[in-house]
């Protein structure tokens, strides 16, 4: 590059004398970075350097007429978004606020009220600071409904000055038009999770991909992804909330670059804000004297007004907004179309309410429940097309966030009708609402929906589900309707059903039919039966020629595509567990190259194979890359060989890589080793202050860490303490609460439980009922509150209700369990299944496992 810019430099007929900076840029960047003069001058070097070194034979003029003729197309391609400082905060959904007093509306009051900046807007300037510094940054607020995260942003937004520009992708064009984000750009992602969670698509983990690509790329930046998502959500998008389909990309683009927003003006710094901005503004007037709780954005964007409208609505219109509150906790799209009420609404209608109503009811739900309050939105908005997107065929709404919301919290203990689920099922055409539809009938045990999902799936041509379809009527012992099935689909060309087929003829121990399938899913593309057909052939010849071309194509293939490195994946969790010990070279080559999984296959190999020498050198090479289960196999694997001095030194060198995982083990080691109290109690000083320390930088691990260390070295008072000061919704309280079990501390381990269930979770009453079951009076209580807990939508609470009821042998119970299960929660169908063996009832047992739950708890009856 600098010797391009000198040659330009000394040519004192160039149009521009570009630096070596430009150079770059003109020579590297995706978008136009440079002046005309700038781009004709490198363009006129590049071909006299080319023409002088014999490269190619260019015509200096030639290239200049081309290049001035490629910039005029070039220059006119408007870079995607527009100026940020042209965007309407409504356009970016900014909730419109209520209106003010009648009284007051000849001030002319503007759309939005005064801006009252809080701790998080704090947090948000910093990140802003960074952009504008020249550092690319990602950011998310998340918080609960209407709590102000969208305005937050927008506010932060209009910070950054007229040269930026703010882009919006719409439904699915983010994926392929973030390659063509150019520098000084706002990404804005209102509700990302819609963006980012696409179950049964990779769209999302390619799009955070894509993102990660945008930040890591300096020729592009400065950009600001900027995002908003509500707390639940956030929880699935890093990885806070267990039991849910991992998202990696989203996680490591996502984690550590969120601000909580509070769900109400709780500090003097918000109130005086706000009886500031009141003095000028009659709505937050309004909001700070009559918002309850400190819920004054709430108050602002009409939440308390439509759940008002809600629960004083009309028979016809409660049902359609319950409908649409259902629908969209069980996954379905955030429009609903209006057929899809005329169907469903009646499911929430008894006989007497339906006979009721008049003939043209259901418009005149629709019209109560969507008009608008004081200003903002019904509970349901009727969704109208953007210019320049197709029109839709017939009405959809959408359900107010702060409605939405309550539906979830509220009717979490609620059973979905069943002509709710009829009409998803008919509505449904997104894949990622069939995948949450799925999901949702999965949890509940409505194994008929879930086919009917699958078949509709199937049928559309998306065999990304077949191999759930096939297994759920294999369960049922529809053998014959599932072979048919799959015999269709392969002969049309499912490269999916192939491979289920070439697994039954695997389990009936005919390989060369397995041999038939897998090369016919080959041949239709699929990485996974390159790879099962390599094992294949391996097993017959290990020197096989086609098995180690067929790994190689699908090696080469996986750095670029996601079935591809998948099917590796696929062939580790199913082939090297079965086979590591057989396997060891391979392991070793792929061990040395870097590989994590590979060290760790090999580990095992080794221990099976009593090659201790060797797996001592390997472990301590997976400690030195900082793998804690590693490190501690290593030091059981010295301690047992009596060599306790090797021991603590590779603790000790544990701890100076700053491995939290290290500091207890160590301590315990210096104790068995019989030190001075002094210097035991010199080292937990030191070990105290390096978790503390790791602790301030949000290593989570060393919490626990610290908690042991505590109990080691028996400081009971300042175990009082930690826990005292922990929060009690933390989700670490599981591993401490084992901790201490394992401890013997059993009175702070009820203590901890008592104050994380005083704290709203439910799921801790079990532990408090194992430790006060002895004593009726002490669970009496327990029970009456959860009963209430569960009247008020708190699954969890009826969950262990129905549980508690099944070990006291309550008459109940089973009534209890069937309605959590159908709820969403299938943590007692092991004990329903359990009652269900009782005699007489045996045939009931096998129904359910075959078929599971109607929507209103009874078994289900056979799949149509």
């Amino acid at each position: 590059m600098t010797e391009i810019a000198e040659l330009i430099k000394a040519d004192s007929l160039m149009p521009d004398m570009p630096g070596k900076d430009t150079v770059n840029r003109c020579l590297a960047s995706p978008t136009l970075q440079a002046t005309p003069h700038a781009t004709l001058a490198v363009g006129r070097m590049l071909a006299r350097l080319a023409w002088k070194q014999g490269h190619i034979d260019l015509d200096e003029e030639e290239v200049v007429k081309e290049l001035r003729a490629l910039w005029g197309p070039a220059s006119a391609v408007e870079p995607l978004g527009r100026p940020a400082g042209e965007w309407d905060a409504s356009a970016l959904g900014v909730s419109a606020a209520i209106t003010a007093p009648s009284h007051d509306r000849e001030a002319q009051l503007p759309d939005q009220p005064a801006y009252i900046a809080r701790n998080h807007d704090r947090d948000l300037a910093k990140v802003l600071e960074d952009v504008q510094q020249g550092t690319s940054r990602v950011i998310v607020l998340h918080g609960n409904a209407a709590t102000g995260k969208t305005r937050a942003c927008w506010e932060a937004v209009r910070t950054l000055g007229s040269t930026w520009r703010l882009w919006q992708p719409l439904g699915g064009e983010g994926l392929a038009e973030v390659e063509h984000v150019g520098p000084r750009t706002v990404v804005w992602l209102d509700e990302i999770h819609q963006y980012l969670l696409t179950p049964g698509t990779p769209d999302g983990e390619r799009l955070a991909a894509a993102l990660q690509g945008l930040l890591d790329d300096a020729e592009r930046g400065p950009v600001l992804i900027v995002g908003t998502t509500w707390q639940q959500e956030w929880g699935v998008l890093t990885g806070a909330v267990k039991g849910r389909k991992e998202t990696p990309r989203a996680h490591a683009l996502l984690s550590g670059n969120g601000i909580l927003l509070s769900h109400a003006f709780t500090t003097d710094g918000d109130m005086r804000g706000l009886g500031e901005a009141a003095k000028s503004d009659s709505r937050l007037a309004q909001a700070a004297e009559r918002a309850e709780g400190g819920q004054v954005i709430q108050y602002l964007a009409g939440g308390p007004a439509q759940l008002d409208r809600y629960r004083s609505a009309p028979d016809g219109a409660r049902a359609v907004i319950e409908a649409a509150m259902d629908a969209r906790r069980l996954g379905f799209a955030s429009s609903l179309q209006q057929s899809l009420f005329v169907q469903a609404a009646h499911g929430y209608l008894t006989d007497q309410q339906l006979d009721a109503l008049a003939e043209d009811w259901l418009d005149q739900a629709l019209e109560w429940a969507s008009e608008p309050l004081r200003g903002v939105p019904g509970p349901l908005t009727r969704m109208r097309p953007r210019p320049g997107t197709p029109s839709l065929s017939e009405p959809h709404y959408r359900v107010a966030d702060f409605v939405e919301e309550h539906g979830r919290t509220m009717r979490g203990t609620t059973q979905i009708p069943e002509a709710l689920w009829d009409a998803m099922i008919a509505h449904a055409t997104d894949s990622n609402d069939i995948e949450r539809l799925v999901e949702s009938a999965r949890s509940r045990s409505h194994f008929g929906y879930l086919v009917q999902l699958r078949q509709k799936q199937v049928a559309a041509g998306d065999h990304s589900g077949l191999s759930d379809l096939w297994m759920t009527l294999d369960r049922a012992d529809e053998w014959e309707r599932a072979a048919e099935l799959l015999g269709f689909e392969a002969e049309v060309g499912s490269a999916e059903a192939c491979l289920l087929l070439a697994e039954e003829a695997a389990e009936a121990g005919d390989s060369e039919e397995q041999e038939t399938w897998l090369r016919k899913a080959r041949d239709l593309g699929s990485w996974q039966a390159r790879t099962e057909l390599a094992e294949l052939l391996a097993e017959r010849d290990a020197e096989d020629p086609e098995s180690r071309e067929l790994i190689a194509e699908v090696e080469a293939a996986a750095p670029e595509d996601e079935e591809a490195a998948a099917a590796l994946v696929y062939r580790r969790l199913h082939v090297d567990s079965a086979r590591g010990a057989s396997c060891p070279e391979r392991l070793r080559r792929e061990a040395d190259a870097g590989d994590a999984w590979a060290a760790f296959m090999l580990s095992y190999a080794l221990e099976d194979q009593g090659a201790w020498s060797e797996l001592e050198e390997l472990l301590l090479r997976m400690t030195r890359d900082r793998d804690a289960s590693a490190m501690s196999r290593l030091v059981a694997l010295l301690k047992g060989q009596g060599r306790y001095a090797a021991a603590t030194e590779v603790l000790k060198e544990a701890v100076e890589q700053g491995m939290s995982a290290a500091e207890v083990p160590l301590i315990g080691m210096l104790k068995e080793a019989g030190e001075a109290a002094r210097v035991v109690e010199s080292a937990a000083g030191y070990a105290e202050a390096r978790l503390r320390s790791a602790i301030g930088d949000g290593d989570k691990h060393a919490v626990t860490e610290l908690l042991k260390l505590f109990i080691l070295t028996d400081r009971h008072d300042e175990i009082e303490g930690f826990l005292a000061a922990q929060h009690p919704r933390s989700p670490e309280i599981t591993g401490w609460s084992q901790v201490l079990r394992e401890a013997g501390l059993d009175a702070q381990r009820m203590a901890l439980h008592r104050k994380r269930f005083e704290a709203g979770d439910s799921e801790s009453a079990l532990e408090l009922f194992y430790s006060s079951r002895a004593s009726e009076q002490d669970v009496q209580p327990l029970i009456d509150e959860l009963r209430h807990r569960s009247d008020a939508g708190d699954l969890w609470a009826l969950c262990i209700q129905s549980l508690i009821a099944y070990y006291t042998g309550a008459e109940h119970a089973e009534v209890l369990m069937r309605r959590s299960i159908s709820c969403g929660n299938a943590l007692p169908k092991v004990m329903l299944l359990t009652l269900l063996t009782r005699p007489g009832r045996e045939r009931e047992h096998d129904q359910l496992l075959r078929y599971g739950l109607a929507p209103d708890g009874r078994t289900a009856d056979p799949f149509v």
